[in-house]
């Protein structure tokens, strides 16, 4: 079992799922899709066609980077600007 609290972000992989957490990383057998419909919406986001991040840990988010409290950057190769504003408007 993972805690939701845990997970910094999630990056897909076809069929699997790469989870990285504070302590360990993940990768399991489940789609991106599938996260979206178990992790509490109003904890995670979809910023990317390939990420989910954890809101409570963004410090800082940019067009092409997302800063949390362990992961300095994450880089991603596009950010959807709807789901960023998405998810910056459920900050407040």
């Amino acid at each position: 079992n993972i805690d939701f609290s845990e997970i910094l972000y999630i990056k897909s992989d076809g069929d699997y799922t790469h989870i990285f957490c504070r302590e360990k990383k993940y990768i399991v057998a489940y789609s991106l899709k599938y996260w979206l419909e178990k992790l509490p919406k109003n904890n995670f986001s979809q910023i990317h066609r390939s990420y989910i991040v954890n809101i409570q840990e963004i410090e800082k988010m940019s067009i092409k980077v997302v800063n949390t409290a362990l992961v300095t950057q994450a880089s991603f190769p596009y950010i959807d600007p709807e789901l960023l504003i998405q998810t910056l408007l459920s900050l407040t």
